[in-house]
């Protein structure tokens, strides 16, 4: 029998490390209990699941942003507010890693990491932000949530987030708008049309609208002139007095973010090489779209913010950082294997057969951010109107609506509002 000496213990909390790993199937089952629960509309049931996230150490920053999105949805904006500034606190601090932590993420396996949100995550958690401070009608914080990321988007443009700053410079826009200030509002419209541009994606009706109405507003000619070219938009007249209704839909979740592995031997040495890597799981809602209609006045929502298409472009930018640190970790563990065979030949085995089965990618995200944004808007008259929303599939048939009345509209100001939308528990689009 192979005996392991006195200075086996180090090998031995380096095998518990990779034991401990298996919190993260526990991660994945609390993350599908919330959708579940969302789904159900069983939100009390979901605050208690996503408490569990908040036991696992390393993923605070997971659980303050699911909350505050639960929160968010549940109408308990201020409870909202609150979660989401824990989640910058946790998110914002570049706080010291500790030595285990570094060697636990890049020598056994990334679950073992603090959970650290991505460009977009922390992008939309400022949007979501506004979202809350527009559902209270504080315009004044949701002007300073816009300031605090105004800095921010000029680094993300310069590293090709182009998508997820189009989103953002979009409702800036909207929150210059609503407090009159209509120069600093034409100059994120600008921004975000930009941003669209770079990202190849289609430039939505409301946006050129608002890029000529505005540059013609502040008399800027040429500039309308261009805008008219470019898009075939007119100024459209409105009644002096008119208010503005405008409705942003959440569509469903974030894609899951899931993780595809290969393992083999060198029969050389038998020692065993894996290499985990991440990739997301997209939803199936089939060009899910809303209708809405007041009075005679039906308007069609168009996609503000593409969020999975806006994660999967962020994983591709991190995707060869992620190889390198799966290399790495091969490299590292190689090492630890054949010191550990110095020790034992039965540890050494151990630390081989262990280690590559239980190293595993990050698949760690932000599962109750929406799966899409989209944007409606109306033009009415002042006064209280009844807003009608169906939920239409891809072959225009109607699979949900909803009736909100008593909407108030004030004179020549702004009303927002979020509406949530999930795919009820088993539905299947036909």
């Amino acid at each position: 029998m192979t005996a392991i000496s006195g200075k086996s213990p180090r090998y031995v909390y380096w095998i518990l490390g990779l034991l401990l790993s298996g919190c993260a199937q526990m991660q994945q089952d609390v993350l599908l209990d919330l959708e579940s629960q969302l789904r159900a509309r069983q939100t009390q049931a979901a605050l208690q699941s996503v408490k569990k996230l908040k036991g696992m150490g390393k993923n605070r920053a997971l659980y303050a942003l699911n909350k505050g999105m639960i929160l968010h949805q549940a109408g308990d904006y201020s409870g909202s507010i609150k979660a989401f500034e824990r989640a910058k606190r946790r998110i914002g601090v570049l706080d010291p890693i500790s030595i285990t932590e570094s060697l636990s993420a890049y020598t056994v396996t990334e679950q073992l990491a603090a959970y650290r949100a991505t460009t977009y995550e922390r992008l939309f958690l400022h949007w979501y932000q506004i979202m809350n401070y527009l559902a209270l009608n504080d315009l004044d914080a949701a002007r300073v949530e816009v300031m605090q990321i105004d800095l921010a988007l000029s680094t993300l443009t310069d590293s090709g987030h182009f998508l997820a700053a189009a989103a953002a410079r979009y409702v800036s826009g909207f929150i210059f708008e609503a407090l009159g200030e209509a120069d600093n509002a034409l100059i994120a419209y600008r921004r975000a049309h930009d941003n669209y541009r770079r990202g190849r994606a289609a430039i939505p009706l409301d946006l050129q609208k608002r890029l000529a109405t505005l540059s013609a507003a502040l008399g800027l000619v040429e500039e309308q002139r261009r805008w008219r070219k470019e898009f075939d938009v007119q100024r459209e007249p409105a009644d002096a007095r008119a208010g503005e209704l405008l409705i942003f839909f959440h569509l469903d979740f974030a894609p899951r973010k899931l993780h595809d592995s290969q393992a083999v031997i060198d029969p050389r040495t038998g020692q065993w090489y894996r290499v985990s890597l991440p990739y997301y799981a997209p939803r199936d809602l089939g060009g899910i779209r809303f209708e809405t209609r007041v009075m005679e006045n039906r308007v069609a929502s168009e996609t503000l913010a593409d969020i999975e298409m806006i994660a999967v472009n962020d994983l591709q930018k991190q995707m060869p950082k992620l190889v390198m640190r799966a290399a790495s970790r091969n490299v590292a563990r190689r090492a630890a294997t054949k010191r550990a065979a110095e020790e034992g030949e039965l540890l050494g085995g151990l630390v081989n057969i262990v280690g590559a089965l239980f190293d595993e990618a990050d698949v760690r995200n932000w599962r109750t951010l929406p799966n899409q944004i989209q944007l409606a808007s109306h033009t009415l008259i002042p006064g209280r109107h009844t807003l009608e929303i169906n939920v239409v599939d891809p072959f225009g048939d109607v699979i949900d609506r909803h009736i909100i009345h008593d909407l108030e509209i004030q004179q020549r100001q702004k009303t927002f509002l979020s509406f949530h939308w999930l795919t009820p528990a088993g539905h299947r689009l036909h």
